[in-house]
C-alpha cells in the first residue's frame, strides 16, 4: 500500500468510528504531510526508519539595503532580511523509493545509508546539494547579525528569524549571547567589534536602573541592550543613535542578569590574551568597572557559604528551572571571573583590600565546590549511608542530606568510571541534575581539579546517548516531567513539556506501523485508547515516536532542551584536557543538521529530534557556537584565551583547609569598641 493510500485509509477509520468521543469532540484528521514535514527537521531515526529525504527550494538572500540617515553620529542603519523557503518539498522519498511496504525491505534499503543526513549529499565540511559550505554560511549569517552604533559594530542580535512575527527581545544584543560571537570574531582576527562591545557595555553599567522604586547594586551589567535611532532634540530631520539597556526590568519574568558581569570580565581577558593589547583593561574606567562588579559579588550578606546566592533564571537558563540558591553555572562563572579579574587588576594601594578578599573567596569557593558538589559512585555510596540530624562540628553529613533524596534515575545514570558536579546545594537539598554549562566551565575555569575534569568528560563519553544523542548538548539532564515539571517550572513549555489526554499542543508528527505500512499521524490525539481499537501498535513503534509502551495510561511526552551554544564550551574543555576526539565527534553530529534546520535556538525530545517548539531560527549563539568549535578544532592552542589554569597557591591553601580542624576559634572580628546594653 502506498503511503498516501494508507494515510487516507486511516483517516477514514478515525472519522467513521462513531462509538468514540474522540471523533465527536474534535476532527483532527491528517494534516497534509508535504506541508508539515519541515517541522520534523531530520526525519525520524530508529528501528530501521532512519531517514526521510526531501528536497526544498533553497533559501534566498535578499540584497542588503543600507539606508544612510542624516544623523548626528553618521550611522548607517542596516536593513537586511532573509526570505525562507515555502517549506513545500518537491519530492518525497525514502532513499529514492516512495512505496516501501515492510520493515525488512526498508532496513535493506537503508543499510548503505548509515546515519546519513536527510536532505542532500553531505561531505566532511558540510557542503549540501551544491550550496556553500556550512562554515561559509555560518560566517555570512554571523556577519548579517551584527548591530551598528554610530557607524561602528557593537554586537550581534540574538536571532534573525524573519519567519516569526513576534520579535520580543530577540532583536537585542545580549551579553551572554555575544560571548561565542565575540570569541569567534577574536579568533578570526576581527577585534574592533569586541573592543566596542566591551567599552559601550561598560558605559551602561553606571546607568540608573530602577524597578518598582528599587535600585540594584552599581556594578550590575545589563542583560541586553538595543540600538535605537531617535530624533535629535525633537527635530525629525536629524537623528542620533542611543543605547537602550535592559537590566531585567523589562525582561520576561523580570529575571536578574547575574551572569552578565561575569561573562564581561571573561571576555575582557580573552580580548587581551588574543590581541596582545592590554591598554583596554588598563584604562581607568575599565579598572573601575571590574572593581564595581567584584564589590557587588563579594559583598557581605547572611549566607554562610562562599557560593553566590541568586534567584531563579539568573543565568543562561533565564527561566524558572528550580536553580535558585547556589546553582553550579553561576559558581563556575564566578570562580572564572575572579581569576580573570585578579590577573587584570592593577596593583594599586586602593585595590589591596579587594584583592585580599578576592583571594580568600577563591580558596573558600574552590574548596566548597570540589568537596561538596562533587559526586561519583564512591560519593553516591557515602550519601546512601548518611546519618541524619547530626549536630557537631565534625559532622559527616554537614548539610543534613536525607539519603531518600537520591533519585532512581541516578543509580543507572552514574557509571563506574566518571563523575560530575551536582547542580545545586543547599541545606537538606542536593540537586542531582547534570548541568552541562556549569560542569564544562568548571573544567575551563579550573574550578574542577584535573582528576575531576577528566571524570566529567568520562561521564559525557559513557552517557553519550543520554547527554548528546543526535545533537550536542543537553543543557540539563534529566528532563522534568509530570507534576514535578508543573511545580518547579510553573508549567513553562519552553523548559519542558508534558502531554496528557485533553491537552492540545504537540503539532509534530509520529510514524506508526500499521499493516506493514508506515502512516503519518498527528501527535495531538486526545485519547490513544481509541487508537488501540483501530490498530495494534508494536513495541518498536512506541520507541520510534518516544511514547510509553502502555498507551492505556495517560501519555506523558517530556522534552529535553539541547542547546548548540554549549558546543563551544565542550570544545574548550576538551582542548584543555587534551581530549579533542570528544569535541570532534560532537561537531560532526551538529554539522549534519544545523544548516538544514536553519540554525535553531534549541532542540526538543530526548534525542533532539525536533526543532524546539518555541525555538527561533537563525539563532546567533547556535551559529557562533559552531564556528568557535570549528576554529578551536583547527587551532587547539587558541583555547588558551579562555582557559585559566589551577593556581598553585590555591592548591596549597586547599590542602591546608582539608587538614585543618573544622572547629575553628570563634570570636568577634576586630571589634574593640565596647557596647552598652
Amino acid at each position: 500500500m502506498a503511503l498516501s493510500e494508507a494515510s487516507l485509509c486511516l483517516n477514514h477509520m478515525l472519522l467513521s468510528n462513531s462509538s468514540s468521543n474522540f471523533g465527536k469532540q474534535r476532527n483532527l484528521g491528517l494534516v497534509q504531510f508535504h506541508h508539515s514535514l519541515r517541522t520534523l527537521g531530520n526525519g525520524i531515526k530508529r528501528c530501521g526508519f532512519r531517514s526521510i529525504s526531501f528536497c526544498s527550494t533553497d533559501r534566498k538572500n535578499l540584497t542588503k539595503i543600507s539606508c544612510l540617515l542624516s544623523c548626528k553620529c553618521q550611522r548607517a542603519d542596516r536593513v537586511s532580511g532573509l526570505t525562507a523557503d515555502d517549506g513545500r518539498p518537491r519530492s518525497l522519498s525514502i532513499n529514492g523509493k516512495t512505496n516501501v511496504s515492510n520493515v525488512q525491505e526498508l532496513n535493506e534499503l537503508l543499510q548503505s545509508d548509515g546515519e546519513g543526513v536527510a536532505s542532500g549529499d553531505t561531505n566532511g565540511v558540510g557542503t549540501v546539494g551544491g550550496r556553500k559550505g556550512i562554515e561559509e554560511e555560518a560566517w555570512d549569517l554571523l556577519k548579517e547579525s551584527v548591530v551598528y552604533y554610530c557607524g561602528n559594530p557593537i554586537g550581534t542580535i540574538a536571532a534573525s528569524d524573519t519567519s516569526n512575527s513576534s520579535i520580543l527581545n530577540y532583536d537585542q544584543v545580549f551579553i551572554r549571547d555575544f560571548i561565542p560571537s565575540g570569541i569567534a570574531f577574536l579568533l578570526k582576527g576581527e577585534y574592533d567589534i569586541v573592543r566596542n562591545f566591551i567599552l559601550h557595555t561598560l558605559q551602561l553599567q553606571s546607568w540608573e536602573k530602577t524597578m518598582d522604586c528599587h535600585s540594584p547594586g552599581q556594578g550590575l551589567m545589563p542583560a541586553s541592550f538595543k540600538v535605537r535611532t531617535v530624533p535629535l532634540d525633537g527635530d525629525n530631520s536629524v537623528t542620533e543613535d542611543v543605547l537602550d539597556p535592559d537590566f531585567g526590568e523589562a525582561a520576561i519574568g523580570r529575571v536578574a542578569p547575574v551572569d552578565s558581569g561575569l561573562w564581561w570580565i571573561i571576555l575582557l581577558r580573552a580580548y587581551g590574551k588574543c590581541t596582545g593589547d592590554l591598554s583596554v583593561q588598563e584604562r581607568v574606567d575599565v579598572q573601575t568597572g571590574i572593581k564595581m562588579i567584584l564589590k557587588l559579588c563579594l559583598a557581605d550578606g547572611f549566607d554562610m557559604f562562599p557560593t553566590l546566592l541568586v534567584t531563579d533564571g539568573s543565568c543562561m537558563i533565564d527561566r524558572r528551572m528550580g536553580i535558585h540558591g547556589h546553582p553550579l553555572e553561576i559558581q563556575a562563572l564566578f570562580y572564572s571571573a575572579l581569576l580573570c579579574a585578579r590577573e587584570m587588576l592593577a596593583p594599586e594601594d586602593g585595590s589591596a583590600d579587594l584583592i585580599r578578599a578576592l583571594n580568600n573567596r577563591l580558596v573558600a569557593l574552590s574548596f566548597h565546590i570540589r568537596e561538596y558538589y562533587w559526586i561519583d559512585m564512591k560519593k553516591l555510596n557515602e550519601i546512601y549511608r548518611y546519618k541524619t540530624e547530626e549536630y557537631s562540628y565534625d559532622a559527616v553529613n554537614k548539610f543534613n542530606i536525607y539519603p531518600d533524596q537520591i533519585p532512581s534515575w541516578l543509580v543507572e545514570f552514574m557509571p563506574s568510571r566518571g563523575g560530575y558536579l551536582i547542580g545545586n546545594l543547599q541545606p537538606a537539598h542536593m540537586d542531582f541534575r547534570f548541568f552541562s554549562l556549569g560542569n564544562l566551565w568548571s573544567i575551563v575555569g579550573g574550578l574542577a581539579t584535573v582528576d575531576q575534569s577528566h571524570a566529567i568528560l568520562d561521564l559525557v563519553e559513557e552517557q553519550w546517548s543520554e547527554l548528546v544523542a543526535d545533537m550536542p548538548l543537553k543543557i540539563c539532564y534529566p528532563a522534568l516531567e509530570g507534576q514535578e515539571w508543573r511545580i518547579i517550572t510553573g508549567s513553562d513549555p519552553k523548559n519542558t513539556y508534558c502531554l496528557h489526554p485533553y491537552d492540545y499542543a504537540f503539532s509534530y508528527f509520529s510514524v506508526i506501523n500499521y499493516g506493514n505500512t508506515f502512516l503519518v499521524l498527528p501527535a495531538i490525539l486526545k485519547d490513544y485508547s481509541f487508537l488501540l481499537q483501530c490498530l495494534v501498535i508494536p513495541q518498536w513503534s512506541c520507541e520510534l515516536i518516544e511514547m510509553p509502551s502502555d498507551l492505556n495510561s495517560p501519555l506523558e511526552l517530556f522534552l529535553v532542551i539541547n542547546i548548540t551554544m554549549v558546543l563551544f564550551q565542550l570544545t574548550v574543555a576538551c582542548m584543555k584536557m587534551n581530549r579533542p576526539e570528544i569535541a570532534e565527534k560532537a561537531v560532526m553530529l551538529a554539522e549534519r543538521r544545523l544548516s538544514r534546520d536553519k540554525w535553531p535556538e534549541y532542540y526538543d525530545t530526548r534525542r533532539a529530534r525536533f526543532i524546539g517548539k518555541q525555538s527561533r531560527l537563525f539563532q546567533t549563539w547556535s551559529i557562533a557556537g559552531y564556528l568557535v568549535a570549528k576554529l578551536l578544532l583547527g587551532n587547539p592552542s587558541a583555547a588558551k584565551v579562555l582557559i585559566t589554569e589551577e593556581d598553585s597557591e590555591l592548591v596549597n591553601a586547599f590542602s591546608c583547609m582539608l587538614s585543618a580542624n573544622p572547629r575553628r576559634k570563634r570570636g568577634r572580628k576586630g571589634f574593640k569598641q565596647p557596647f552598652i546594653i
